[in-house]
């Protein structure tokens, strides 16, 4: 009974891990957990900026266009592309652009896409980030292992998805939690000895020994 109520204790904690972890991970990513959910709008025109940066990454790496060619308006459009790809899904994407723009307002809002933008497709890998701009943002341009496949995903190390620092931390936690239940349940526990006089007592009470037999046998004992 005692390992069985480890057992629980150890699988409650795992879930409240568990069930932190969308809470933690949306507060390292900026607090947008209480931001209303986006509109079917917001979600397309996310989509348009990330289908033409993407359009406009292929003839760059195709050779159709140069660096020397790109436009402020295209380079805001590759970084739109670009954050898209390490939000891992639209809907973050919105989420993190209208947090830089309650930061930063749109013209900040519009820097930080230009400057990912110029870092990210090559053209100017040491464009200086937006002062102001949100650490996760930041972290997220200054972080740009280079590819060597020419792998949209590969250049960023999230394997286009939104897994982060957080979760690796928090599934450590939690495989930490399970293992000290499973070691709670199979590690032996001695089991507890009883009293002599005590059996002595059952036994003359079930009729077993007689009372003389308890009698000698618990001077013995005594």
């Amino acid at each position: 009974m005692r390992r069985f109520n480890y057992l629980l204790a150890a699988l409650g904690t795992s879930l409240l891990i568990f069930d932190a972890a969308p809470a933690a991970n949306a507060q390292m990513m900026g607090g947008y957990q209480e931001q209303n959910p986006p509109s079917q709008s917001e979600l397309q025109d996310e989509t348009n900026m990330q289908n033409a940066g993407q359009t406009i990454y292929k003839n760059l790496q195709s050779g159709k266009t140069s660096c020397q060619k790109l436009t402020s308006d295209d380079y805001e459009k590759l970084g739109e592309y670009f954050m898209g790809l390490s939000a891992g899904n639209t809907e973050n994407h919105v989420y993190w652009d209208n947090n830089i723009q309650q930061m930063m307002g749109d013209q900040g809002d519009t820097a930080v896409h230009e400057v990912w933008g110029e870092r990210d497709s090559g053209c100017q890998t040491n464009a200086a980030i937006p002062a102001n701009t949100p650490s996760f943002i930041s972290g997220m341009m200054n972080y740009r292992p280079t590819s060597t496949n020419g792998s949209d995903t590969m250049m960023y190390g999230y394997n286009n998805s939104s897994w982060n620092g957080t979760d690796t931390a928090l599934t450590t936690l939690l495989v930490l939690a399970v293992a000290a239940a499973l070691f709670a349940w199979l590690r032996p526990h001695s089991k507890s000895v009883a009293n002599p006089l005590d059996t002595m007592k059952n036994r003359y009470a079930s009729g077993e020994i007689t009372k003389e037999q308890y009698e000698k046998l618990k001077k013995d004992l005594q």
